[in-house]
């Protein structure tokens, strides 16, 4: 969000700059999210971890970004389908990320595992996604200031799930 809205600030930017800009924001933003999902893996593993975990996954930025257009192109699809369809790509590939930054594998295949795992999950799935969401308006409501604490609680439920349904032995117990 700094580097954004220091970004942002910028009055009647030259082309090369926003769009040099925007690229370099993304992909810096993309390297943070690769280190929060594997400090939120690691965490729940039960294993230590660190803020230099944020910053250390640059080979896993290109496929992240590639999987991050794919998702978006598939859900938009789904949505101009009459919506239902867009709700259930969302909803069974949500877990994409996850797959890439905790196997390794490229974005396709992190979202079909996606699509695979939590097949007779998505009503569950979807509750699940209610809940983080009135937690979230809850944490709003108390002046913000429940967010900092609703947030990583609800990251690390996510990532619970996830693991759930990525272990064959864990998956029937959330089904």
């Amino acid at each position: 969000a700094v580097p954004g809205s220091l970004f942002n600030r910028l009055e009647n930017p030259p082309l090369w700059i926003s769009i040099t800009g925007t690229v370099v924001l993304f992909l810096f933003q993309t390297l943070v999210s690769i280190g929060t999902f594997t400090i939120y893996l690691a965490m729940e593993a039960g294993n230590t971890t660190g803020f230099r975990e944020l910053f250390i996954h640059w080979k896993k930025i290109i496929p992240l970004a590639i999987g991050s257009i794919l998702y978006g192109v598939l859900v938009l699809i789904g949505f101009l389908l009459l919506i239902v369809p867009g709700i259930i790509l969302s909803i069974r590939l949500q877990f994409w990320q996850y797959v890439l930054v905790d196997t390794g594998v490229g974005p396709i295949a992190a979202l079909k595992e996606s699509w695979r795992i939590t097949k007779g999950s998505t009503i569950r799935i979807i509750l699940l996604n209610l809940a983080t969401f009135f937690l979230i308006l809850a944490g709003i409501l108390a002046f913000g200031v429940g967010v900092l604490v609703a947030y990583p609680v609800i990251s690390l439920a996510i990532v619970r799930v996830y693991r759930a349904l990525s272990s064959p032995k864990n998956a029937e117990s959330f089904r």
